[in-house]
């Protein structure tokens, strides 16, 4: 019992690779995080995860870096502008 207690301890089963990987250390924080579902196109979810893959950066990092980017762009230039630029690209 003990041995697959720790195994389940060390390694978890990956929901996207379907296999086994290493957990990565905890990281308790005074603040909890607050998840929100986030419904992406097929498109869009293959650019975010092929980008998560490439640069082996989680893609929980890499959606929480895209909002904070957006929301200070938003801050600093106004909506109709940043929204105006995402139009034109």
């Amino acid at each position: 019992m003990s041995g697959e207690i720790d195994e389940c301890l060390t390694k978890t089963k990956c929901p996207i690779l379907h296999k086994k990987v290493p957990m990565t250390t905890l990281q308790i924080e005074s603040t909890p995080q607050v998840q929100y579902p986030l419904r992406l196109d097929h498109q869009l979810h293959d650019k975010f995860y092929s980008l998560s893959k490439r640069t082996k950066i989680p893609m929980s990092i890499l959606g929480r870096l895209s909002i904070t980017k957006f929301l200070d762009e938003v801050d600093s230039k106004g909506i109709t502008t940043v929204l105006n630029e995402m139009e034109s690209v």
